[in-house]
């Protein structure tokens, strides 16, 4: 099938706004979807994204201090949404509490999974629904949080088991199962022949000695098979898989996360075999030299050729670059703007991409929901119906050194006012403020770049998520080097 790409472009739908990212999206058709981002929103929209309604808010200040991270439906009655959460040493089990949730009522109430047995991985990083009866769940993303591991129902959740992947993995992302039985999952695995002390991962040093894992089974995940292991030489250090997408069931690719460099996998027999192509475009970065595009997360394809990647940009996780192939991976384009301007910020901090055809229409996130179409842009409505900035979160540089300056305006009547940190990759860091029957009005706060312990955090983009009530905003903010 031949598609005419000239007049298809990317454009924003009127999802909810979150300044930080809306982390995955899943849709039924065209018309009908559902996403999860940084605000703690569970949201859905019947009219190819024109318009979204915010079903379900997971609050940022419950135990493990959840961070919504992946969802997926098995029918439209039938879905389940992961989060990751935190193991603390004061309450270790707490991390279980809202690590998943379901829904039986085609979204219009969600509960969380209280079933989970001990050994679930401290975050569930990717989902894979294989009917309303099996599912599977993969984690941790950060080798130091509980796992890597997987948890399995094959009752529609009344009963839940956890496969120990550490025999395979350090850690774990993205999962996608064809049926029961033969599945894939991506993450990485420690090389002792990589440096613990890497440059460009003095922040998360526990990524600094991996090397890339796609993992298969063909039995319900009794065993695995690393079917890359013939690439891991040629892999760089510091990388590890993280989005795996399905074309069919021969061609699938997988992007590699890496702070320093950009790669994905690709195989065109089912997994059998698999090449690596660098993303080799080039483009020119605040201090004027030139970058390639590094740090990827989303990645999708609407033929073996012709494909996107993007994510959080350069090692300090500041560019959000987007780049496009037409050639399988071999050559690549830098593709940060739409129709040349380069103001645009459509697809931002990409992390997941869905795509229907005959007709062609396309989803990604990012720090909204974005759709690839060829049909005119609908009118502006009268009305966002997107969620805005109702607390006028920001930040700005604090006079102290090392710190930021957080300001938002409290409505009047909160109950509770709670503002928090996370880091890039979704780990809770610290609390900056946990009030009750909060002084109403433009608050100013500053936060001194430490954790709860009282450690200083090292430089660099962090997640601020603030809550008011039933008001949920989250943003980016910087911290200066200290």
């Amino acid at each position: 099938m031949t598609i005419d790409l000239k007049n298809y472009r990317w454009v924003k739908t009127n999802s909810p706004i979150a300044s930080s990212r809306t982390d995955d999206i899943w849709f039924f058709n065209p018309q009908e979807g559902w996403l999860v981002n940084s605000n703690g929103q569970v949201s859905v929209t019947r009219d190819g994204g024109s318009s979204w309604t915010t079903k379900y808010q997971l609050p940022p200040n419950l135990p493990g201090r959840p961070y919504l991270r992946c969802i997926q439906f098995a029918s439209s009655q039938v879905g389940w949404f992961g989060a990751v959460t935190n193991a603390s040493k004061e309450n270790p089990g707490d991390y279980l509490k809202y690590l998943l949730h379901q829904t039986t009522d085609g979204g219009n109430t969600w509960t969380p999974v209280d079933n989970l047995p001990e050994g679930s991985p401290g975050g569930i990083c990717g989902l894979s629904v294989v009917n309303e009866m099996v599912v599977y769940g993969s984690g941790a993303n950060d080798p130091n949080q509980p796992g890597p591991s997987i948890i399995k129902t094959t009752d529609g959740g009344k009963s839940w088991n956890v496969i120990d992947m550490s025999r395979y993995a350090s850690n774990l992302v993205d999962i996608h199962f064809f049926d029961e039985n033969r599945g894939w999952v991506v993450g990485g695995r420690k090389q002792d022949s990589c440096p613990p002390d890497r440059k460009g991962y003095e922040r998360e040093p526990q990524y600094a000695q991996l090397k890339p894992v796609v993992l298969y089974t063909q039995d319900g995940g009794k065993t695995w098979e690393n079917t890359v292991a013939n690439l891991t030489s040629g892999f760089d250090c510091g990388g590890w898989g993280w989005k795996i997408y399905w074309l069919n069931k021969e061609v699938g690719f997988v992007s590699i996360e890496n702070f320093l460099s950009g790669a994905i996998l690709r195989t065109t027999d089912g997994g059998q075999t698999w090449k690596m192509f660098p993303i080799n475009d080039c483009r020119t970065g605040a201090d004027g030299n030139h970058v390639a595009n590094a740090n990827l997360e989303g990645i999708g394809f609407i033929s073996k050729d012709c494909g996107w990647v993007g994510g959080w940009g350069d090692a300090q996780f500041i560019g959000t670059y987007n780049s496009w192939t037409w050639n399988g991976g071999q050559n690549w384009v830098a593709q940060d703007s739409v129709n040349g301007d380069p103001l645009s910020d459509v697809r931002v901090n990409l992390n997941r991409f869905r795509f229907f055809f005959e007709p062609l229409v396309g989803y990604s996130s990012g720090k909204m929901v974005y759709k690839y179409t060829d049909q005119p842009l609908p009118a502006p409505p009268k009305e966002l119906l997107a969620s805005i900035a109702a607390l006028g979160l920001n930040s700005v540089p604090a006079a102290e050194p090392h710190s930021v300056e957080i300001r938002l305006n409290v409505p009047q009547g909160t109950k509770k006012l709670y503002i928090g940190f996370w880091n890039y990759l979704a780990w809770y860091k610290g609390t900056l403020v946990d009030e009750d029957d909060p002084q109403p009005g433009t608050r100013t706060f500053i936060w001194d770049g430490k954790d709860d312990s009282g450690n200083s955090l090292a430089g660099g983009t962090y997640i601020c998520r603030a809550m008011c009530d039933d008001i949920y905003e989250s943003i980016n903010i910087n911290l200066a080097v200290a």
